[in-house]
Order: C-alpha cells, then structure tokens, then sequence
C-alpha cells in the first residue's frame, strides 16, 4: 500500500476495516496530516482501538528512523485493544500503516488456511495456500483462486478442482470486502451452507456440484446486494426461496434442479436473466417474468 495515500489518519479506517478508531487526546484537528513538505508538524501520539490482535506489533521505530513508534494494552472489560502511534513526521504514518498492514495480511492467512482445512481434496490444487506469504500483494493474488484488491481479498474463485467437503462459511466472516464466491464445477454435497452470514456478498456460483434438499424461505434475507445467484445442475428441492428477490439481482440461474411449487413474482427491475427450466415448477409464469426468454422455463411445466 503506498505510503503516500495516508494523507489523513481516517484513511486508516478506509484501508484497515479491524481498526475502530483513531485519535490524539491533544488536539481538535488532530485527524489531519500537513502535507508532506511541511516541516512545523509537531511530534504527537495517536489513540487507536481494534478488536484484531494481530494488529498489534511490537516493532518501535517503524520507519527506520525513529520516527513512530507503536505501543498497545488490551482493555480490561472488551476484547478491544488499544495500540498508540507515536508520531513525528508524515512518513511515520506511512510506515505505521504498513506495519498495521501486515497485521491484517496475518488476519486473512488465518482465516483462509482453517477454510482450507475442511476441504476434500484441497492439495495440490490449493498448496500455496500457505502463511509463508500474504494470499494478496496490493492487486495481486499469491494464493491460487484468491480474487485481491488493494491488499484484501474480495473473492474466492475456486472452480474445477474437484473440491469436497465442507464449505466452513464461519472462516470467511472475518474476511470483511470479500464480495463474490464461486465454487462451480466440483463435487460439494448436501444441503446449501448459510450465505447469510456473509451479508455483503454480490456474487455466488455453485452451480455444477452435488447440492441438494431443500433452501429455506429465508436463505438469502438480507442479502440486499445480491446480483447474481447461479444454483444450476445441483439436486435442490422444495420451493424456490421468496428471500432471492433482492433489489439489485441481475442474474438468477437455477435450471436443471428438482424445484417444485410456482415461480415467485421476482420484481427486481434489474434482472436481466433468469432460468428456471428443467425443474418440477407449475403455475404461470409472473408477470413481472413474462418479458424474459420464453426457453428459460422451458420443462419448468410452467404455464
């Protein structure tokens, strides 16, 4: 992460999402960085919070030049910490925030290696998925299947490696700008896991797997920035979910299951592809759906 973007001490809250807060108990203004030619900025300390351990560095002296420092206790009554960031130039902030950088690289290693874990089948396909180095270096992903921008991972694309076994959805919470999933063309069985608790998500492809049984009304409730849901070629039953009628949904693929019921009235003004067909759907087809491709309900036995 360049140094020169941490004009302001709220970029930290921009780029490093683990910390809650920071600011100097000295001053009003004190969330404003001179620029980087000034020479009248005085040395100042700054009062940071963040619920990441891993956030918390023990290196003083992070510029090289003994111009900030890091120090941090744990408060007594949350699982908070407070870390101090000693102050006395602008590149200081810089190298504070590449040292807090770090921290969170650590973060995303953690949580994707015990992902890893429940996986059938994960090696070799996945064998740099090691803490050796960071899955993403600013744009660039070092992890096979890791979708990166600037330095955080916004998407798993995880396609054609005959993966089984569990998709442990609990491991990617912490994972707070991961936005797309895609797990198309492998052998994953059983029931759906719940997406729900990975509300931002935009995107999810699992079309092609062994999915099956049924997926709650209420699967994707909440799930407001959902465009695209591809569940095709998998083994659901029961009714269609009514919850996948998000405002924003562009693309809904769900041909070639064992749907049963009538089609819900999917009012999204933006859907622009939805197939349905080869299920055990009956009724007629919404109103809101007639201007769609006729051939997306085809074997649908919908009317």
């Amino acid at each position: 992460m360049p140094i020169n973007k941490f004009k302001h001490i709220s970029h930290f809250l921009i780029y490093l999402p683990e910390i809650l807060t920071c600011k100097s108990p000295f001053s009003n203004h004190s969330k404003t960085i001179p620029n980087r030619g000034s020479r009248d900025f005085p040395a100042r300390p700054f009062l940071c919070i963040t619920k990441q351990r891993t956030l918390i560095s023990k290196v003083n002296n992070a510029d090289g030049r003994a111009s900030c420092s890091i120090s941090c206790a744990p408060t007594p009554t949350s699982n908070n910490y407070f870390f101090f960031i000693h102050v006395r130039n602008y590149d200081a902030i810089g190298a504070a925030a590449g040292v807090l950088v770090v921290g969170a690289e650590e973060n995303q290693s953690e949580a994707l290696t015990k992902f890893k874990t429940a996986l059938v089948n994960a090696d070799p396909g996945l064998a740099d998925w090691t803490p050796t180095k960071p899955p993403c270096l600013g744009n660039v992903s070092q992890w096979t299947g890791i979708l990166c921008f600037s330095g955080y991972v916004w998407g798993l694309q995880l396609e054609n490696m005959n993966l089984k076994g569990q998709i442990d959805v609990n491991s990617l919470i912490s994972l707070r700008f991961l936005r797309t999933l895609s797990f198309m063309n492998n052998n994953f069985e059983g029931t759906m896991p719940d997406w729900r608790k990975i509300g931002a998500l935009k995107s999810l492809y699992l079309s092609n797997n062994q999915f099956s049984g049924e997926i709650p009304d209420d699967a994707f409730k909440g799930m407001t920035s959902l465009k695209k849901v591809h569940l095709a070629n998998n083994k659901f039953t029961g009714h269609i979910p009514s919850s996948l009628e998000s405002p924003k949904l562009i693309e809904l693929r769900l041909e070639n299951n064992q749907f049963t019921g009538t089609i819900p009235a999917i009012s999204s003004d933006n859907l622009k592809t939805l197939n349905v067909a080869n299920n055990l759907l009956e009724g007629p087809i919404p109103e809101p759906l007639a201007k769609l491709d006729p051939n997306s309900f085809s074997g649908a036995h919908a009317t």
